[in-house]
């Protein structure tokens, strides 16, 4: 079944926040981690720009790519399973208009002259968002060169495929875009991916890891990320408790 939360993704996030308040957990936000420092017998601290924080247990949820930059002490053959893993990159286009594009959630594209796999009418899958949001996405890899164009290019070309998917589409009727991007999107899953990942128990003691990756075979989805992150909970758990 295809559903939504009521208030969008706001919602669940603001639930976890007030959990981890609930529980004396801190949220920091605007401190990226330089680096996890352990010794012989594991993780003892997490550092960042501003602040060292004593741990002996941490858990990365980071793209995996971005690991190795400050868990530098994981082993060679963890360095190479991360960089062999791929990733399909996306500028997505966001659109909110003053009316339908069309009575569709979900519009696949197999046309040459429109360089997007499909078009996704948030609105028409929930009403109760007040407003007609559409989503337009460029799935590309990193070095393809419309990931690096400006967003009045990507503007400009959404627009022109819009109009030739509804007549009735004006560009007036924009009320607002804005064009998100993300390099590590979609993971480019092999035959037997599955086994070159690496454990997400890493062989730095009291470190571990997971990312959209170890949702395979499953695709990207909110309910993938909470299964997910139950899993790697379970897995932290029973180490630290046994």
């Amino acid at each position: 079944q295809m559903g939504y939360l009521t208030g969008g993704s706001k919602t669940f996030l603001a639930a976890i926040e007030k959990k981890i308040f609930e529980l004396g957990g801190q949220i920091k936000l605007s401190s990226p981690i330089t680096s996890i420092e352990s010794d012989e017998q594991g993780v003892t601290s997490v550092l960042s720009k501003e602040a060292s924080f004593a741990h002996d247990t941490v858990v990365s949820t980071v793209p995996l790519q971005y690991v190795p930059q400050f868990a530098t002490k994981l082993s060679d053959k963890e360095k190479e399973q991360i960089k062999a893993i791929k990733n399909i990159a996306v500028a997505c286009v966001i659109l909110k208009l003053e009316k339908p594009l069309s009575e569709n959630f979900w519009m696949n594209i197999n046309d040459s002259s429109i360089e997007v796999p499909g078009v996704i009418e948030y609105s028409n899958l929930n009403s109760e968002s007040g407003e007609y949001i559409v989503y337009v996405p460029y799935y590309m890899p990193q070095d393809h060169p419309k990931y690096s164009w400006s967003d009045e290019e990507l503007f400009a070309e959404v627009d022109g495929y819009l109009q030739k998917l509804s007549s009735s589409f004006n560009p007036n009727q924009i009320k607002a875009q804005v064009v998100s991007r993300y390099e590590y999107a979609q993971t480019i899953c092999p035959p037997n991916f599955y086994d070159a990942l690496p454990p997400m128990k890493t062989t730095v003691e009291g470190f571990y890891m997971a990312d959209t990756s170890y949702y395979y075979p499953e695709d990207r989805s909110i309910s993938e990320s909470v299964d997910m992150g139950v899993k790697l909970a379970k897995t932290v758990l029973k180490e630290v408790t046994s």
